[in-house]
């Protein structure tokens, strides 16, 4: 049986284009790269809430980037732009009026998306005194008219209590 010898051989002459022997090369992660926050922002956007906690787990490195990112990507205030010019005083009057936000608007705040058009849907628990104040916040603070409009489906002993405001800002429509 012959014996299998294996021999360290060192070379003599740089190989052309190697990196000199003593020299160390940085070596880059997925760590490095995603605390890059240029890099970061264009990333996190693209994950669900679940990926989202995973990449979070990663790396206590990365927890800067990602805290800036959900502060950004769940700011309510942000959103309801869209439809008020005050929305901490629109949200403290949801509140008085035992209201709650529904349908597409937060579909689209939990998914991330926004769908041009959509309308924001606000339910009463309560005797109509709710939406009789949370109206006339809308009407006198935010611009918004009452607009007479049966709802399909709509009984008629509830024309007070059911109605939608409307208002029109730089031709654009909002509805809620």
């Amino acid at each position: 049986m012959e014996a299998l010898t294996i021999e360290e051989t060192t070379a003599t002459e740089p190989v052309a284009g190697a990196p000199d022997a003593g020299a160390t090369t940085p070596k880059t992660n997925l760590i490095d790269v995603l605390s890059i926050y240029p890099i970061c922002d264009r990333f996190l956007p693209e994950l669900d809430i679940s990926d989202l906690l995973s990449v979070r787990l990663l790396s206590k490195r990365l927890l800067p980037n990602i805290t800036s990112h959900c502060q950004k990507r769940w700011d309510i205030n942000r959103r309801l732009k869209r439809f008020v010019d005050y929305p901490t005083e629109f949200r403290t009057e949801l509140g008085n009026a035992n209201t709650f936000i529904s349908g597409s608007f937060a579909i689209q705040f939990f998914d991330n998306v926004l769908w041009e058009g959509s309308d924001l849907d606000v339910y009463l628990k309560d005797d109509g005194k709710g939406a009789s104040a949370l109206a006339h916040y809308l009407i006198t603070k935010e611009g918004y008219t009452r607009v007479e409009e049966k709802l399909p489906g709509q009984l008629d002993y509830l024309t007070e209590i059911i109605f939608k405001v409307r208002r029109t800002l730089n031709g654009i429509q909002s509805d809620v």
